[in-house]
């Protein structure tokens, strides 16, 4: 609680995954990968409650030895590749509020995201709060190697010119205006915000930006062996 506000944490991980088999349950670090944002929850200041959302019995024996409350498992609906993450959550408040537990704040932490820390989510609780007029909070990273400035298209002969137009006689960094990107660290809505918009992003939306190395999300394998060696790094404290 913050500001005698409640706060629920949903960890979805859904079993199936096809770009990575069983990626929520990958070990990493000594620990399966659905375990970190639980983990980084279970130290936050601020969080209430921590759920696990999943399909599988298995992903919810291992998310409740590190420190998530238990919770139904999603239905069939709510499973699919299609099913929509904020349609989950608005179905689990739905649940959570009929048993009569209710929260004014929502954190989802996907295991996608491992290196979210419990500072970045109490720091980001203390933003959003502070901005009362605000809904909600995204974790956001700047955008650098892949500056729309440095994009390129091809035609039809192989020929590449660049995406945007540029004037000028030299493209530098330093001379590039900062833009950023959503890096899926964390999400942190008003619940009421959430169930109005049915989005996190609103137009009453700030950014909680994250350090390059914790930007990083697992899609694939290569993504899997570039956390590999980021975890390796900060756990000889070299990050």
């Amino acid at each position: 609680m913050y500001r005698d506000k409640k706060i629920v944490c949903f960890v979805l991980a859904r079993s199936g995954s096809k770009g990575l088999p069983n990626k929520n349950i990958r070990m990493l670090g000594g620990k399966p990968l659905l375990a970190w944002p639980i983990c980084a929850a279970s130290q936050s200041k601020y969080i209430d409650k921590i759920y696990l959302s999943t399909d599988s019995n298995d992903y919810l024996k291992k998310g409740l030895k590190y420190g998530c409350d238990a919770f139904p498992l999603r239905s069939l609906e709510d499973s699919k590749d299609s099913s929509n993450s904020v349609d989950v959550l608005l179905n689990h408040i739905d649940y959570l509020e009929k048993k009569n537990e209710e929260y004014d704040y929502l954190l989802l932490l996907e295991p996608t995201s491992p290196l979210t820390e419990s500072i970045d989510i109490d720091s980001a609780i203390e933003k959003l709060l502070n901005f009362p007029s605000c809904d909600s909070i995204l974790g956001i990273s700047k955008v650098i190697d892949h500056h729309p400035r440095f994009l390129l298209e091809r035609d039809n002969t192989n020929k590449i010119y660049p995406y945007q137009q540029y004037v000028g006689h030299g493209l530098r960094r330093q001379d590039l205006s900062d833009i950023y990107a959503f890096d899926g660290s964390l999400y942190l809505s008003s619940v009421s915000s959430l169930k109005r918009n049915k989005t996190f992003h609103t137009q009453n939306t700030i950014g909680y930006e994250t350090e390059k190395y914790k930007s990083f999300e697992i899609d694939d394998i290569t993504d899997f062996f570039i956390l590999e060696a980021l975890v390796h790094k900060k756990s000889l404290g070299l990050l």
